[in-house]
């Protein structure tokens, strides 16, 4: 059946392009500018984040509007926009630090104010709420980023309350035919749970970015250099009758166990620096050119720090760094156009791939004035036991058609790769995965009067090509929960369809209203159970369902 359904798709895909009306050029210049969510499989859209990263590109957008060709569908003078998304797993097992079910809610406002002879200011503005039920074994707001080191309690599941602040502006200008930019941003989130132990949670990241970007006859090229700046700190006080112990996770469901009296308080406060830069190139297609191509990339270095009372009594101000983490990100895209009689085909590379390493500050107590008969904590020793790689590598090949002046068609096929990789040395410790997503989808755009309506609908397709699981605490009911769900959840075979329905209307020449839908909805294929240790084997992993709405309101101008 899932062949059918595949062929079915490619022949429909195959066939666009043979029968369909030629494109003409004068429709993508004349093309109404699109609201557009982060997810958009796009290749045009991906080229174009790849650029309007660097605030250089701001001033050029404004100056070059024909210039920038399909990219202008992209591109206004701001944005509102107000919008809600759910997501529930009804059945089976979750990610331990998101829950079972989530709320966002949010307000976005972007604008732009532009002098030809001065430069182009821009900023945005965003605010959301955000609830996770039932999540499990993490006190950190974006674990991800300082995984393994977590934090808990042995209280079991809470709900978390989330809000979300972000500010960033910037100002782009141009001396000739170089422009430069400068962009300054702040994301901050202040986390709760009412439920014992009371947590208070603050995180905020501080960045920089600085670009330049040079048009040339032939193209443009790009460079945007940034540094980076994060400080999260958080607090858990116990003032009832339950005492739990402060589980500090060590990678692989392992964890130190620190018991809390009544009354007492554990704090622990991360750090973030980091820095990062891209590189790109976009060749400008020449009236009488059929090829162009663009290629990007990006690196992102961050070395993260975790101080906490937890070896000093929790009455201590003063903090103990435990553990450090470094990591490496590389970025790299490759797209490749060819405008064709029938229309336009794209190619797309791209990849996120990291490299991580983890390691564990001792310390012990040591006398440091004989005479005064003073002690304090002194680092002994340090274990780089962790290691964590993430290759995440994948392929899009596109076609998008134009059959008249009103009618847009868009087909793509899409190849994911990925290797996960964990090690933990200490008893020879590893869990990896080895998993292939493929997907096809197609999308449809009608172009009215004074309106137009998007229609798109994917796919998807996982699949596990290997696996090992092998694990020291692996019976552990803590384990099992942050090490070998998550583990399964990347290797089980599942499917997924995807949809997305917008509709927007031209109040003025300049002002347009619109709304988007979009959903998911994921299952497990088949009743599975990740048979990779002997140990875990009566270990059942119910069949996942996993469901995603979103709406959004919107008013470009």
């Amino acid at each position: 059946m899932k062949l059918n359904i595949l062929i079915y798709f490619i022949v429909v895909f195959v066939s666009v392009g043979m029968w369909a009306q030629p494109d003409k050029e004068s429709i993508y210049k004349a093309a109404k500018q699109t609201y557009l969510n982060e997810d958009s499989q796009s290749i045009t859209y991906h080229g174009f984040k790849a650029l309007a990263d660097n605030p250089a590109f701001n001033h050029y957008t404004k100056e070059f509007v024909d210039e920038v060709g399909t990219w202008s569908e992209f591109i206004g003078n701001g944005t509102v926009s107000v919008g809600h998304r759910f997501n529930q797993v009804p059945k089976g097992d979750y990610q331990f630090d998101w829950g079972d079910r989530q709320r966002f809610s949010e307000v976005e406002a972007k604008g732009f104010f532009t002098q030809a002879s001065k430069g182009t200011l821009f900023g945005t503005m965003a605010y959301g709420q955000e609830n996770r039920e039932n999540s499990t074994l993490n006190y950190a707001i974006n674990p991800e980023i300082y995984y393994p080191y977590l934090v808990s309690d042995t209280l079991g599941n809470g709900d978390k309350r989330y809000e979300h602040y972000q500010i960033q502006g910037g100002y782009s200008f141009a001396k000739d035919d170089t422009y430069l930019g400068i962009g300054i941003s702040y994301k901050g989130v202040a986390s709760s749970r009412i439920t014992e132990p009371r947590l208070s949670i603050y995180d905020s990241w501080f960045k920089v970015d600085v670009g330049l970007l040079q048009r040339t006859k032939q193209g443009l090229i790009s460079l945007q250099v940034y540094p980076e700046f994060n400080r999260q700190m958080i607090s858990s006080s116990n003032v009832l009758n339950k005492a739990p112990a402060v589980l500090q996770f060590i990678g692989l469901g392992q964890w130190k166990n620190t018991p809390i009296k009544v009354g007492q308080s554990y704090e622990r406060s991360m750090t973030v620096v980091g820095a990062g830069g891209s590189l790109g190139y976009k060749q400008i297609r020449q009236p009488v050119q059929r090829w162009s191509y663009q290629a990007n990339i990006h690196y992102n270095y961050r070395y993260m720090n975790t101080f906490d009372n937890s070896q000093l009594g929790f009455e201590s101000n003063t903090k103990l760094n435990l553990f450090t983490r470094n990591t490496h990100v590389l970025s790299p895209m490759f797209a490749l156009d060819y405008q064709g009689s029938r229309g336009f085909w794209s190619w797309m590379y791209q990849g996120n791939n990291s490299f991580s390493k983890g390691s564990e500050h001792i310390y012990e107590s040591q006398k440091v004035s004989s005479s005064q008969n003073l002690y304090d904590y002194v680092k002994v020793a340090t274990n780089a036991f962790y290691s964590q790689q993430d290759w995440q590598n994948a392929l899009t090949i596109e076609r998008k058609q134009f059959f008249d002046q009103t009618h847009k068609l868009m087909t793509w096929v899409k190849l994911k790769h990925r290797l996960y990789q964990e090690k933990y040395l200490y008893h020879q410790q590893q869990v990896s995965s080895e998993s292939l997503t493929a997907s096809i989808g197609t999308g449809y755009t009608k172009m009215f009067t004074k309106s137009s309506l998007d229609i798109n609908l994917s796919y998807a397709n996982h699949k596990s090509l290997s696996s090992t699981y092998k694990v020291y605490k692996s019976l552990e009911k803590v384990a099992i929960r942050q090490s070998y769900i998550p583990f399964v959840l990347r290797t089980e075979p599942n499917s997924s369809v995807q949809w997305r329905v917008s509709y927007q209307h031209a109040i003025t020449k300049q002002q347009t209203l619109g709304v988007a839908l979009s959903g998911k909805y994921a299952w497990t294929n088949e009743y599975y159970q990740g048979p990779y240790a002997i140990d875990l084997s009566n270990y059942d992993v119910a069949v996942n369902n996993r469901i995603a709405l979103e709406v959004k309101v919107f008013y470009l101008f």
